[in-house]
């Protein structure tokens, strides 16, 4: 069975997921998905990911590691993913790259979209930086790139709060708590 077909069509998911593909379509900067553990956000990231078809979106789903994950793991298997080979060791260098490799994707008429579930695990390892670099990416006036982040209401809002990245939140979803309807229908 896919994801798609365990999804639970409670009306804050769908809403949820609703925001989230408009913001993909409309090329929004930077989304923020928050919900506490086990409210569903990974299922919702995704469900998200395979409603995004193929012929209109390059869309890439990370999920980092605690202890083994930071902002260049993160740039690295982004880079992997949209089919840099030898992603290079200096950031400016591997930004290069995954600009040439998002700008192909612009030309091909579709829009890139990164989304990087438990984001809280990399909130402190250098995803700022990176994050910064990825959504300064434009190509003729244009973003080239919308990153989903999904965590933890705390650490993920803590960390898309921080100054560098405040302003570029264009898409605010906070996953509730089931409620005691909803719990029976699930």
């Amino acid at each position: 069975d896919s994801l798609v077909s365990l999804f639970f069509e409670d009306e804050a998911f769908t809403d949820a997921e609703r925001r989230l593909l408009r913001g993909a379509n409309q090329g929004k900067s930077l989304c923020l998905v928050t919900g506490s553990g086990g409210s569903g956000k990974t299922m919702l990231v995704r469900h998200l990911l395979e409603s995004l078809e193929e012929e209109a979106y390059e869309a890439v789903l990370l999920i980092p590691m605690p202890g083994i994950s930071d902002g260049r793991w993160i740039l690295d298997r982004f880079a992997r993913q949209l089919g840099v080979e030898e992603p290079a060791k200096e950031p400016s260098t591997l930004l290069g790259q995954l600009y040439e490799q998002l700008a192909m994707v612009r030309e091909d008429g579709r829009r890139a979209v990164l989304i990087l579930d438990e984001a809280q695990v990399v909130a402190d390892k250098g995803l700022l930086r990176e994050l910064r670099g990825l959504l300064n990416l434009e190509y003729e006036d244009r973003r080239l790139l919308t990153v989903v982040l999904a965590g933890q209401p705390n650490r993920a809002a803590e960390m898309a709060g921080s100054v560098a990245l405040a302003e570029r939140v264009e898409i605010r979803v906070e996953i509730p708590s089931l409620d005691p309807e909803s719990s029976v229908r699930y």
